[in-house]
């Protein structure tokens, strides 16, 4: 989880915001802990019981992400505990935690003056060594097969 909010600052330079819900009630003794815990100087992380999404996919924690882009509060992913490998494997002691972040809302995202998305962009009048097609080299050390 922190590796992903660690990404999203990374990514996006925007404050990210953490929802954490526990479906089942198993986590009710540590949900405080993971709430203190994942609170960071640009992460804000939020007990959230009343969520509902997620609810019968999840089983027991779940964290809903999200990155506050200047004017709005977008989604950008979520992870929680699934039985997944409970079933597949018929053992009720397996847990598995997954996670994901959208890069499609990512790219739709404003980004900050210092946001890492601008670094990526190339100078205009740049142009790269065409290193395929017709007349090109091969690297060095490689011969072309004819």
């Amino acid at each position: 989880m922190l590796a992903l909010t660690t990404f999203l600052h990374e990514a996006t330079n925007h404050h990210v915001i953490v929802n954490v819900t526990d479906f089942d009630g198993t986590f009710d003794g540590v949900l405080d802990t993971v709430v203190g815990r994942l609170t960071r100087e640009r992460t804000t992380c939020l007990a959230d019981p009343n969520r509902s999404s997620g609810r019968s996919y999840y089983r027991g924690l779940s964290f809903k992400m999200s990155v506050n882009d200047g004017d709005e509060v977008v989604e950008v992913g979520d992870d929680g505990l699934t039985d997944w490998t409970a079933t597949l494997l018929n053992n009720a002691k397996e847990r598995i935690i997954i996670g994901g972040v959208s890069l499609d809302r990512l790219s739709t995202m404003r980004f900050g003056a210092e946001g890492k998305a601008a670094s990526t962009v190339e100078p205009a009048g740049t142009r790269r060594r065409r290193t395929t097609g017709p007349g090109s080299q091969p690297p060095r050390g490689r011969r072309r097969l004819h």
